[in-house]
């Protein structure tokens, strides 16, 4: 990626997602925000326990994020949530990470690492990594 602050946000979010799909199959939904100094802060929708959170908790992280950039205290900011992917630009289907990264400059890229979980194995195979662009959600 062109933008260091997207880069950082990418390879703080999608390890731990990675990560906390391999220990639990699945994960909250969760995010992290970049000041204007630079300082990376994490945050979740849900706090506790390995349920997901509903989507009341989910909204209430995206209006924060989305509050955070009208005001301009964040520069950068990444969401990372579980989806379902029948895309067919993406050219498969099922579930996937997705991790939506977004800087006050404009520069929005959606990324996509299809998996399957095979319970009978207890294994998670990952595709390759997908990228999209598309609008933005927070800095207007």
């Amino acid at each position: 990626m062109a933008n260091r602050d997207l880069d950082e946000l990418f390879h703080i979010l999608m390890p731990h997602a990675v990560d906390k799909l391999c220990f639990f199959g699945h994960f909250q939904p969760f995010g992290a925000t970049v000041n204007s100094s630079g300082e990376i802060t994490p945050n979740v929708a849900h706090i506790g326990g390995s349920n997901k959170p509903n989507r009341k908790q989910v909204d209430k992280l995206v209006k924060a994020y989305q509050k955070l950039a009208s005001e301009r205290r964040i520069r950068a900011l990444g969401v990372c949530k579980q989806v379902p992917l029948n895309n067919a630009a993406f050219d498969t289907t099922g579930t996937a990470i997705n991790c939506c990264l977004e800087h006050a400059n404009g520069d929005v890229i959606d990324l996509y690492i299809p998996f399957n979980i095979n319970r009978a194995t207890n294994s998670i195979t990952f595709g390759s990594l997908c990228a999209r662009q598309k609008p933005g959600d927070f800095f207007n």
